[in-house]
């Protein structure tokens, strides 16, 4: 099967689940997040605002800041993205591709921290399949001291995604099931 195929087949199954059960398997999955050394010690939280019955991880944001630790949203311009500081009570707005971004928007250049990564599909090697834009991998490549761990749903997870050459390898993928290191 060609990426194509691949994405569309896997947004249709993420697609096809419950409002109920994105927000039971979230929980399970923020809870797992939370356990993980890489977000205990990670004092910088990369994370984006769910969309399109993606893992929700507002509960994980409002953790992090209780936690004492600073809070990123993507944000995308042309074929480039960077995380800006979003502080509680900031005032999100719609960006590309309907994905909520802080309105004020506060640039940070990372040095180290937790990236927390979407997907449309995970594989059982660390590999991931996106939207096809290539954001998050020109991202991680750009800044490789940051840890990378994906979080998705049972259903979206593979034995093997078809990934190229610049495809970034994540440390962790999380479902609600079962967390998988590499």
């Amino acid at each position: 099967m060609d990426k194509k195929n691949q994405r569309k087949e896997l947004l249709n199954k993420r697609e096809a689940l419950s409002k109920d059960y994105v927000s039971a398997a979230s929980l399970k999955i923020s809870e797992s997040l939370f356990l993980l050394e890489e977000y205990r010690q990670s004092r910088d939280i990369f994370i984006y605002y769910a969309m399109r019955n993606e893992v929700i991880t507002l509960s994980v944001i409002e953790k992090a800041w209780k936690d004492g630790k600073r809070v990123y949203l993507p944000i995308t311009e042309k074929d480039d993205m960077d995380f800006f500081e979003y502080l509680p009570g900031d005032e999100l707005t719609e960006g590309d591709f309907g994905v909520m971004i802080p309105k004020v928007k506060r640039k940070l250049v990372p040095c180290e921290g937790l990236v927390v990564i979407p997907g449309v599909g995970f594989d059982k090697r660390g590999y991931r399949i996106g939207y096809g834009k290539g954001f998050y991998d020109r991202y991680l490549r750009k800044y490789p001291a940051l840890k990378r761990v994906g979080i998705a749903f049972d259903c979206q997870l593979t034995d093997e995604i078809v990934n190229d050459d610049f495809d970034e390898k994540l440390e962790a993928v999380i479902t609600e099931s079962k967390i998988y290191r590499f």
